[in-house]
């Protein structure tokens, strides 16, 4: 995370806890509870919690020889609906599914080898667009699979199904919402070249149908957007 971030994050719990302290007398301890409820107030921190989390596992864990998974397999990622992911309806709520896919992306590229080559050559991988269908709700408490895989790509992205998945008592899976990402390659690497440096010998697939048509939607979308000319 860039540095101006973390400071500007830091700065509001760092203010209570000086507040606090000296014009208030609190206590080392309360005031630094303060600060930390204040958190909560001025961010989102439990995504910064989940964040720190995450590093912390990847620091733990041994860097693989190989990448864990093939470039078409598919991550999947458990987790269970919270308080924090609810509306007013007790439903995961419709933003929470996207914050989600951002980590399981992320996992994606790690588990598969991209994003340590992407890294390599000081590039990134932003979303430049994405399109999500809700099916069925996700209740309080409820266990789910979130399943990350490429599809394609082209010239200047990737195209990533992300679904949430549940088990039934009778055995049977359902997806509970679907969402597809074009995820943008930043930097001197195309995503063909990514591809030939972690499964060499990988021919493109055909982009779905889904995705090409969506794409189109894309462009008139752009077309729209963009400045008439005079």
């Amino acid at each position: 995370m860039a540095q101006p971030i973390l400071l500007l994050l830091a700065a509001p719990p760092l203010g209570v806890f000086a507040v606090a302290a000296a014009v208030f007398d609190a206590p080392p301890v309360l005031a630094g509870l303060l600060a930390l409820l204040s958190a909560f107030v001025w961010s989102d921190a439990w995504y910064f919690i989940k964040m720190a989390i995450y590093q912390v596992h990847v620091l733990l864990l041994p860097e693989p020889s190989r990448p864990r998974l093939d470039l078409f397999d598919s991550h999947v990622r458990h987790d269970r609906v919270g308080l924090t992911d609810i509306d007013r309806n007790g439903h995961c709520n419709n933003a929470r599914y996207l914050r989600e896919c951002g980590f399981g992306r992320r996992d994606l590229w790690k588990a598969n080898g991209v994003w340590a080559v992407v890294r390599s050559v000081g590039g990134n991988l932003v979303v430049a667009a994405q399109t999500v269908r809700y099916r069925r709700e996700l209740s309080l408490g409820q266990a789910y699979a979130l399943e990350s895989r490429v599809l394609a790509w082209d010239d200047a992205a990737f195209y990533v199904e992300q679904r949430f998945v549940t088990t039934g008592a009778d055995g049977k899976d359902f997806v509970h919402a679907i969402v597809y990402v074009k995820n943008h390659v930043l930097g001197s690497k195309r995503p063909a070249d990514l591809v030939a440096a972690v499964a060499p010998g990988t021919m493109a697939p055909m982009i779905p149908d889904e995705i090409r048509l969506w794409n189109e939607a894309n462009a008139i979308c752009s077309a729209k957007l963009r400045p008439k000319k005079l």
